[in-house]
C-alpha cells in the first residue's frame, strides 16, 4: 500500500517467499506527454493519468494543451504513436480544441484534424502517404473537413 502511494508507481506486488525472502515487483509509470494546468506542468502516462510535476529532463515530450478530459489524455499515446508512424516526426504540441486536434511537430509542420472522429487517423495516414509520394513538404495540413485536405506551403 505504501508503494502505491508513490506517484511514479503504477502497480506493486509484494510476496513472501518462504523462509527468508521477500519479492517486490514494481511497475513504474512511463511519462508520454506533458500537460499544462493552472498550477504548472505535469507528466501524463499512457493511461492518461496525471502523476507528477514536470521536470526539465522531460521537456522533449509533447505538450498537451487546450480543452481536454481523461478520455482525451488516454488517447495521447495513440495519437503520438500514429503521428510518428505516418510523418516520421515527433509531436511537439498536441492541442485539443472544441472540434479539432492540432499537432505541431519538431519540423514546424502543423496538422489539424477532426476531434470527434479519431478514426480519421486513417485519412491522416493516406494524406501523409500522398505527400511523401509527391515529395512535397507543406507547413500546414488541415484535415478538419470531411474527406478534404487543405495544404499550405
Amino acid at each position: 500500500d505504501e508503494l502505491l502511494k508513490e506517484n511514479w508507481v503504477k502497480d506493486a506486488t509484494v510476496r513472501r517467499i518462504f523462509p527468508h525472502t521477500i519479492s517486490v515487483e514494481v511497475q513504474e509509470r512511463v511519462p508520454i506527454a506533458r500537460i499544462h494546468l493552472a498550477d504548472g506542468e505535469y507528466l501524463v502516462d499512457e493511461d492518461g493519468f496525471i502523476f507528477t510535476k514536470g521536470r526539465e529532463e522531460f521537456s522533449s515530450l509533447p505538450l498537451v494543451l487546450g480543452t481536454f478530459d481523461k478520455n482525451d489524455l488516454s488517447s495521447v499515446k495513440k495519437i503520438v504513436d500514429e503521428y510518428i508512424m505516418f510523418s516520421n516526426f515527433f509531436p511537439k504540441e498536441i492541442v485539443f480544441d472544441t472540434s479539432t486536434i492540432r499537432i505541431k511537430d519538431m519540423s514546424g509542420m502543423l496538422l489539424t484534424f477532426d476531434r470527434e472522429n479519431m478514426e480519421n487517423m486513417r485519412f491522416v495516414k493516406n494524406t501523409f502517404d500522398y505527400i511523401k509520394s509527391k515529395g512535397i513538404s507543406p507547413k500546414v495540413i488541415d484535415l478538419s473537413y470531411p474527406q478534404k485536405a487543405f495544404l499550405q506551403f
